[in-house]
């Protein structure tokens, strides 16, 4: 049996070829758990200009390439051990999941703002 998997080449190739495995991926996956129907959020170009002036950066062209495809999930993480579904937003950069619970799977859908919003 040949395992061997073939990259497209191209960033933009690679990048909607990750994005249509994994979404397919996560279409087969049990419907009970929380990944199932994943989608990827990409941002528009706008959204990535709001987002340089905002914080006065500048993106190089592989990271903008990245944003239009690939920027996040509609499902994240569930920061509540307990289990619980707290209304929260996405998880920052001092607030990530643990490998632990990655590996439990304890994703969910938020309630609203399935993603980083570049107003407000």
């Amino acid at each position: 049996m040949n395992n061997k998997v073939i990259f497209p080449e191209g960033l933009a190739d690679f990048l909607y070829w990750v994005k249509e495995t994994t979404e397919s991926y996560w279409h087969k996956v049990d419907p009970q758990k929380s990944i199932y129907g994943a989608k990827w959020l990409p941002l528009s170009e706008a959204q990535i200009d709001g987002l340089e002036s905002k914080y006065s950066i500048k993106f190089d062209v592989e990271h903008r390439t990245f944003l239009r495809i690939l920027h996040t999930i509609d499902k994240y993480y569930d920061q509540d051990e307990s289990g619980q579904q707290e209304e929260q937003d996405p998880p920052s950069a001092d607030n990530v999941a643990t490998e632990e619970m990655k590996t439990a799977g304890k994703f969910r859908t938020p309630p609203y703002r399935p993603s980083f919003s570049i107003t407000g």
